[in-house]
């Protein structure tokens, strides 16, 4: 009945899915969203409360973005989504469910993801490279990651936190 469309508001470009908006998509103009400078809040917008995917590739080598927030309606992060993000040092999203493969591969400014425990499947390659990751704000402390207290999560794929060098300790 309905296809998705392209749409753009706040320099960003989304898709649309019945209407509503559905998932922020790559920057077709090639500057990675770049223009929008080091913070980007999906919070500030009421008309986002239907976003829950960040597309694969979707801010794929921004070398500017530093800090991204979204709503808890946001629940996959697709794949190599922040791939190559040089200085992504946070992420904050509370829904978090499915993170996909390389979606953070090579940032390795980022230190921890701040979200609840609603997280269930890491895919391979997620967190590959990302030097200064310490986990999940539901998971560190100072004894290592401990990933027992995310309760909803079922799988982590292969080599997802490889070349991590910060993450001393892994307890599941």
């Amino acid at each position: 009945p309905f296809e998705e469309l392209p749409y753009m508001e706040r320099g960003l470009y989304f898709s649309l899915k019945n209407g509503n908006i559905s998932s922020l998509l790559p920057d077709p103009t090639f500057r990675r969203y770049e223009n929008l400078g080091p913070e980007i809040d999906l919070f500030a917008n009421q008309s986002m409360t239907t976003l829950d995917t960040i597309a694969d590739n979707a801010f794929k080598d921004n070398k500017v973005l530093q800090i991204i927030r979204f709503n808890r309606d946001i629940e996959i992060i697709g794949g190599y989504a922040f791939m190559g993000c040089s200085h992504l040092e946070q992420v904050q999203g509370a829904g978090i469910k499915h993170i996909y493969e390389g979606a953070f591969y090579n940032c390795p400014e980022l230190g921890i993801v701040h979200m609840d425990d609603d997280l269930q499947i890491i895919e391979d390659y997620a967190f590959f490279n990302c030097k200064n990751f310490r986990g999940f704000d539901a998971s560190v402390s100072d004894k290592g990651c401990n990933m027992s207290r995310m309760k909803s999560l079922t799988k982590i794929g292969k080599v997802a936190f490889a070349n991590c060098s910060n993450i001393r300790r892994v307890v599941f």
